[in-house]
């Protein structure tokens, strides 16, 4: 049995860590674990490292005796590009045949959903994506009256229509992977039509990223053999960040690899606290780590001051988030505001940063960032941009500028989008509509019931109510040129002027020449300028300091010199539910609550993503009479009101 020594990671600690600097008996106990194990690691506590470490030895004993290889599996490619980019040599060894790295969803695409639909309907698949997809669910749905008017009375949309699951027993439709749609027999006109549409698109070629579970869930179940297969082909497998996975993907994991399996070595790693995947946030986390699991339970990242307010906010116990006794952090702050200054608060941000002098530190980082970044400020809950009124979500983390003078500019941007993430559309229609809400911008035509101008939600919300056959007309197309536009069939100037006519079909009179409007419309200048690396929403501090305007979801699994922590409203103020943790108390009864606990799990990434200092905005209104218990807790409370003051 392959065993690793400590010569192997001496080895491989003067590859990665600085020097003089090793691995402590933790990260050495999971590098030379050899059985199925779990890690709960908090947060900073260098888990890519040490997985990479053990990675690397395993390269250097490549190829195995019996010729099997290693599996890697992630939620997202950033950890595999980490490993990529630091494997250095060794990445020949690591990402050839019979090993694997990527995500979930392309192992099950690769290993189980394609082979399946092969067998099944004897062709190759065409396309496992969500935009081409949702493009024919829109296309038959609108063809469809009679389940439209079904579906729509039930309060539901195309989405409803697409969102629907291929049973795993029978690839039939189903409310998900095992139920029938509630209250719908399958005798009825409503289901045969429902079922036509998804068959239809099944013999297209064209799944849903969820189909291909169902798919594979089908595989397994059908063929047995399949499994084994698998488990003959890798020796080991490493599943990261695995409290971030959902029922459909451990499903498909465990039909795959068990924890009890001698013939397969399973390690999963993960932080059942930072159970935040995409933009979810998982109530029950599905994850339940082995016992005795491994333990990373000292971070690398933060000091003793943030880690003791950070040990407040999480519902999992398990670690005991030792500090970084090396790392001189700056303790906790509360900037208090009232509500209505939201604006006050990153000028405060950026003064605190100068106080402590983080910006003269070695390749400063600074970053506020909230729960909510969509935009909520016509309905007065509070969101990101309220804080900073330039913030825009549908541009994400790829632009420094948030408005562009031509419609080219936005069509170019998401051009950028697309060469960048090729098998994601996630914020593309949205940054088309931005350019169409500008146009309407500067004809000065506003919502005719706020009176305000128009910005991507509400021009949506309205434009479905005032004429929704228009508005499926439009989002129809939209996506079928988008899809067109990343495969490469249409230009940029094409699609420009797509969006360019339907402005003017549908919103100005070709005749009338508005100031402006012509020109950001046809104009063929771009000042939209593809970054060096991505950017994201920034704030500039009086001082010069940028500060990075993000969601928390974004943000995860990066590090930052200093982080302030927009409190937004979801049903209530961060603040209201997170400040009784915050001081020390730690209700049970609230710890339970549904809601509490995604703001625990919200906060407690948000919480640990600074090495320096962390700040907290909150509203007066939650903080007052609370201040003696904060501060007893560790906090220091700068009030915002007193410094802003007429």
């Amino acid at each position: 049995m392959l065993q690793i020594s400590d010569d192997d990671i001496a080895r491989v600690e003067k590859l990665l860590l600085p020097a003089g600097c090793s691995f402590n008996e933790e990260r050495r106990a999971f590098i030379k674990c050899m059985e199925s194990r779990d890690v709960v690691a908090c947060p900073g506590s260098g888990k890519t490292t040490a997985l990479l470490a053990k990675l690397l030895i395993l390269a250097s004993y490549m190829p195995f005796s019996d010729g099997r290889g290693v599996c890697v599996l992630t939620h997202t490619n950033v950890a595999i590009d980490e490993i990529k980019k630091r494997a250095g040599s060794a990445a020949d060894a690591l990402f050839r045949h019979p090993n694997f790295f990527g995500t979930i969803q392309s192992f099950v695409n690769r290993f189980l959903a394609i082979p399946c639909y092969r067998i099944k309907y004897g062709r190759a698949v065409q396309s496992i994506d969500n935009v081409p997809f949702y493009a024919e669910i829109e296309r038959h749905y609108n063809r469809n009256y009679g389940l439209k008017t079904w579906i729509e009375q039930r309060r539901g949309s195309a989405a409803t229509l697409g969102g629907y699951w291929l049973q795993c027993s029978d690839l039939t439709v189903g409310k998900d992977l095992d139920n029938d749609i509630p209250k719908l027999r399958r005798e009825t006109k409503t289901y045969k039509s429902i079922e036509g549409i998804r068959q239809k698109l099944l013999d297209s070629g064209i799944l849903s990223y969820n189909d291909a579970y169902s798919f594979a869930l089908y595989y397994l179940s059908s063929f047995p053999e399949v499994s084994k297969a698998i488990r003959q082909r890798f020796k080991f497998v490493f599943i990261d960040e695995m409290q971030d996975t959902d029922d459909h993907q451990q499903r498909v994991l465990d039909g795959l690899f068990t924890s009890c399996d001698e013939e397969v070595t399973l390690q999963c790693l993960g932080d059942p606290n930072q159970a935040i995947y995409q933009s979810t946030v998982k109530q029950d986390i599905l994850w339940k780590p082995t016992v005795p699991a491994l333990l990373f339970s000292d971070s690398l990242r933060y000091g003793a001051t943030i880690a003791k307010v950070l040990d407040t906010v999480r519902v999992d116990r398990t670690l005991t988030l030792k500090p970084n006794l090396n790392q001189k952090s700056v303790a906790p702050h509360i900037l208090l505001y009232d509500s209505g200054s939201e604006n006050n608060v990153l000028p405060a941000f950026g003064n605190l940063i100068r106080e402590h002098e983080l910006h003269k530190l070695e390749n400063p980082q600074f970053s506020a960032i909230g729960w909510i970044g969509k935009d909520n400020t016509d309905e007065g809950k509070v969101c990101l941009r309220h804080y900073h009124p330039e913030y825009q979500k549908s541009l994400g983390n790829n632009s420094k500028q948030r408005c562009f003078t031509t419609l080219l500019s936005y069509v170019q941007a998401m051009d950028v989008l697309l060469k960048r993430n090729p098998k994601s559309a996630e914020g593309l229609i949205d940054l088309a509509l931005s350019g169409v809400v500008h146009a309407l911008r500067l004809a000065g035509l506003k919502h005719p019931d706020s009176q305000r101008p128009f910005t991507v939600a509400t021009f949506k919300s309205y434009f479905k109510q005032s004429n929704e056959k228009l508005h499926t007309g439009l989002f129809l197309s939209l996506a079928e040129w988008i899809l067109a536009f990343r495969q490469g069939n249409i230009a940029v100037k094409q699609f420009r002027d797509f969006i360019s006519e339907f402005v003017r079909d549908h919103f100005f009179d070709n005749k009338i020449e508005i100031k402006g409007l012509t020109e950001f419309l046809s104009s063929d200048s771009v000042d939209f300028e593809p970054p060096e690396k991505d950017c994201v929403n920034t704030f500039d501090s009086d001082a010069g300091d940028k500060i990075e305007i993000a969601t928390v979801h974004s943000v995860k699994g990066k590090t930052y010199t200093a982080v302030l922590y927009l409190e937004t409203f979801y049903y209530t103020l961060d603040s209201k539910r997170i400040l009784p943790f915050c001081s020390g108390k730690y209700p049970k009864s609230d710890s339970k609550k549904v809601r509490h606990r995604k703001n625990l799990k919200i906060t407690h990434v948000a919480f640990s993503r600074p090495t320096h200092l962390l700040a907290f905005a909150c509203c007066n209104e939650h903080v007052s009479g609370h201040e003696t218990e904060l501060e007893k807790a560790g906090w220091v409370i700068r009030d915002l009101r007193l410094t802003h003051k007429t």
